[in-house]
């Protein structure tokens, strides 16, 4: 009664790959469907080179259909994963199409929610620079992103923090701003100070409504109208919400506890939902499968069908029924399969009218995806062709700097005069860790902040390079020595209290005396400590950087070292660190550039548990490592800054800033 007789068939064609298992076989019956018209190219099949021309087009398709007459809220987009649905929303977004998410748990993802939070870590820390670049590029009217990156190099020019920047005229000016832009930062600094004494008094809401009022937003909201912006202002309302929460068991007035208390929330996950559209509003659907179980819409596309994403691949159980209550199936993997052949079935028949299969090859990563099987199954297509080759960097970067937030800019990565790139391990890392927290952090020069392990991993490595060059010197150096070394290099930053800055400095004491007597009985002088190279790793490449210790043996081999103050509690665990070690590889890199030969082992010394752990480089090793590293400068050179998110968002200092952080999921 429902789908048009194309759609039908394409359904049985796919679910007839799931014979034998299945009633019209066992039973041996017909369950061919019949519909009530018959209609030609009922299914559509759209393959893209690049995923966000699949995004486009397809946002570009649902606006066309509505001015054909088709309304909004007759067609869906669905996806497999939540993490596509976000891929989805973001483009119709862009395209203004109003839209409906079941079930989404985005609030703290909402502009106008994420300008809240930052106001509040604002208001708990005016030192947060995080948050005061948040506000910033929030402010009415915006700093564009040229005068926040100006306004950020003039303060790493004269070694300030960014909130002391903008409250230093010569700072503001030699970022070249206009007096009017100038202006902002010492009012926005003054008006955190005001309304920081309000929420001490009458607690963190009140200071928040007048921020809005007095910076234009709810004015402009309220000017806007429609129904994109009342649910703007309901979502504002469910975040006032979640500070009553707090309210209702803390002193309203303890702004830092408030602050705390949403960070606590978004580390747990906590992401409420958002207000969505209504029933009768003119809204198109985004959603999973499984979301759309039971509804129905004239025209629904199903987006990002790439094999691995749907069919998902096959995960590993995370427990086991007893045999005796669910026999197993004799082949997991067939019938994992099977059943998310039955669920794009169930996709594939939402549509009435029209139903659009499409995929992408190019989702930014070295990657070339292949179209899901279950495409050629529902259409009889023949074997896929060789997948075609993959964009220019520049037409990939492109996508992404028309997303509207300020740090989709197009900016580039600094290069030398001669045009060489200079990579050093922690940019190379952030770089293949996701390229978008690369531009962030060494293109944008956005500073994190404090964070108490990198302070407690420069006090030990101050100290122990101390203690290494004096016995090196032949200069006596004992334990009340390296402890007062130690010391000097301690720094309170970062920290969540002084309970936690004295625990972990006790810690740190603990180490440091195990790694004196190790070294006290071990007798041996390192060769080299703290060993800067600048090596090259190709034409257009530079390694820099210092090597923690080189050891030359009895036997003339050499060994590199590199101290880690991280916690590893196992020998497991420690040697899975150091064969994913890229700072060990860059080190290896450059001692090969600068002698022709590897070192004979590399080494991660963990401190806190005293484990070591050590590879032999070999050829193969050096160049899998040497690959990663290319592929850094080659995006880097590139401008390929596009976002990776996943799990390690959780654990990035800018999430709170980033518009494409998983780390609330």
């Amino acid at each position: 009664y429902r789908c048009l007789q194309g759609i039908l068939d394409a359904s049985y064609r796919l679910i007839r790959h799931n014979d034998p298992e299945r009633l019209e076989v066992s039973l041996g019956i017909d369950k061919r469907l019949h519909g009530q018209a018959s209609a030609e190219g009922a299914v559509e099949h759209r393959p893209f080179q690049e995923r966000s021309a699949e995004l486009e087009w397809v946002a570009a398709q649902i606006l066309e259909t509505k001015a054909a007459g088709l309304g909004f809220k007759d067609q869906a987009v669905l996806v497999r994963s939540h993490g596509s649905g976000q891929e989805v929303m973001d483009a119709l977004t862009r395209a203004g199409i109003p839209l409906r998410y079941p079930g989404d748990r985005g609030l703290y993802r909402q502009p106008q929610v994420q300008r809240a939070v930052a106001f509040v870590r604002a208001l708990a820390n005016p030192h947060d620079d995080r948050a005061l670049f948040d506000l910033l590029v929030h402010a009415r009217p915006a700093w564009d992103l040229l005068q926040v990156k100006h306004v950020l190099g003039e303060a790493k020019h004269r070694n300030l923090p960014l909130w002391r920047a903008l409250g230093t005229p010569e700072a503001l000016a030699g970022a070249g701003l206009t007096p009017e832009a100038a202006a902002q930062g010492p009012a926005l600094l003054e008006q955190l100070r005001v309304l920081g004494r309000l929420a001490a008094h009458q607690g963190v809401a009140p200071a928040l409504y007048r921020h809005l009022q007095e910076s234009g937003v709810l004015a402009e909201l309220l000017a806007k109208g429609g129904d994109e912006a009342e649910r703007d202002v309901a979502n504002l309302a469910r975040f006032f919400e979640r500070l009553k929460d707090f309210d209702r068991v803390e002193r309203s007035g303890n702004v830092p506890a408030v602050a705390e208390y949403l960070d606590a929330l978004l580390e747990e996950g906590d992401d409420p939902a958002t207000e969505q559209a209504g029933p009768d509003e003119d809204a198109v659907t985004v959603g999973t499968v499984h979301q759309s179980k039971g509804l129905e819409w004239d025209s629904v596309y199903l987006v990002s069908l790439e094999q691995e994403k749907f069919p998902l691949k096959a995960m590993a159980e995370g427990f086991h029924l007893p045999a005796n209550l669910l026999p197993p199936p004799a082949d997991k993997k067939l019938a994992q399969l099977a059943e998310e052949r039955r669920l794009f079935y169930v996709a594939l028949t939402r549509a009435k009218r029209r139903a659009v299969l499409s995929h992408s090859v190019d989702h930014g990563g070295s990657k070339a995806w292949k179209r899901s099987r279950f495409i050629a199954e529902a259409l009889d297509l023949p074997p896929e062709p060789k997948a075609p080759g993959k964009l220019a960097p520049r037409q990939r970067l492109d996508a992404f700097a028309a997303h509207p937030h300020p740090l989709h800019g197009p900016l580039q990565a600094k290069l030398d005069d001669d045009g060489s790139l200079r990579l050093t391990y922690y940019p190379t890392d952030d770089y293949l860790t996701c390229p978008f927290k690369y531009k962030i952090a060494h293109v944008m020069g956005l500073k994190p902040p404090p964070d108490q392990s990198l302070a407690y991993g420069n006090a030990f490595h101050t100290a122990i390079q101390a203690y290494h060059r004096a016995r090196m010197a032949g200069l006596a150096f004992g334990w009340p020595d390296l402890e007062t070394a130690f010391h000097a290099a301690w720094s309170p930053q970062g920290f969540d209290s002084p309970q936690h800055e004295q625990a972990r400095l006790a810690t740190g004491v603990r180490q440091l005396r195990a790694f004196y007597d190790e070294e006290e009985a071990s007798h041996r002088l390192p060769w080299r400590i703290e060993h800067s190279f600048d090596a090259p790793l190709d034409a257009q490449t530079r390694l820099v950087g210092r090597m923690d210790r080189v050891d030359k043996l009895d036997d003339g081999s050499v060994v590199i070292s590199d101290y880690k103050t991280s916690a590893k509690e196992t020998q497991e665990k420690a040697d899975e660190e150091v064969k994913k070690s890229l700072q060990l590889a860059i080190y290896a890199l450059a001692y090969q550039a600068e002698t022709g030969a590897l070192p004979q082992r590399l080494e991660l010394r963990f401190l806190e548990h005293g484990l070591r752990a050590s590879l032999v480089p070999d050829e193969k090793y050096i160049e899998k490592k040497r690959a990663e590293i290319v592929e850094a400068a080659e995006g880097i050179r590139a401008g390929r800054f596009q976002p990776e998110p996943g799990f390690h968002c959780r654990y990035c200092a800018y999430r709170s800033v980033c518009p494409h952080s998983a780390g609330a999921l």
